[in-house]
């Protein structure tokens, strides 16, 4: 549990423990290779995840309108990496756990990153949600993960403008 910070200043998950249980993932479990710049890619993800959970509560109206787009190059790790930090917040308890909303494109990707956080933590945590089952969620206490399709932004959006 050494790759998971307790004081609240700092990110919840250094970007250093992030990249190398990421290469350990990446190259162990997946068989790819890794490099300098695959490394360098991991640090962004995980830096960009640990400022936004660390921040989070702290916005701005300004930042609140701000997106982080990450564009690494395909094959670079962006799910892969999404799955392993998933699986190091699976190490904190829960009460410290801060949720995780992945949307996907496509269902079968939804059941595809479920899965394989849920393997990778050993835990029941990650779920595929349909928009209507989103909805009926946020009304209720909302699990640790929580997967949806991309057509669930126009439900969102519509919802919340009400």
């Amino acid at each position: 549990m050494s790759a998971i910070r307790r004081n609240t200043l700092d990110f919840i998950i250094q970007p250093q423990d992030f990249v190398k249980e990421m290469e350990a993932h990446w190259t162990n479990n997946l068989k790819n290779t890794s490099s300098s710049a695959l490394r360098q890619v991991w640090d962004t993800l995980a830096s960009t995840f640990g400022f936004h959970i660390a921040m989070h509560g702290c916005e701005t109206e300004d930042s609140k309108k701000t997106w982080t787009v990450l564009q690494p190059e395909c094959g670079t790790g962006k799910t892969q990496g999404a799955v392993v930090f998933c699986k190091m917040l699976s190490e904190l308890p829960k009460e410290e756990h801060p949720g995780v909303l992945i949307v996907t494109r496509l269902t079968d990707d939804c059941d595809s990153i479920a899965e394989q956080i849920n393997q990778l933590s050993d835990k029941d945590l990650g779920r595929c949600l349909q928009p209507e089952e989103l909805l009926q969620k946020t009304r209720q206490a909302v699990s640790l993960y929580l997967y949806i399709i991309d057509n669930s932004l126009h439900t969102l959006d519509s919802c919340n403008s009400q």
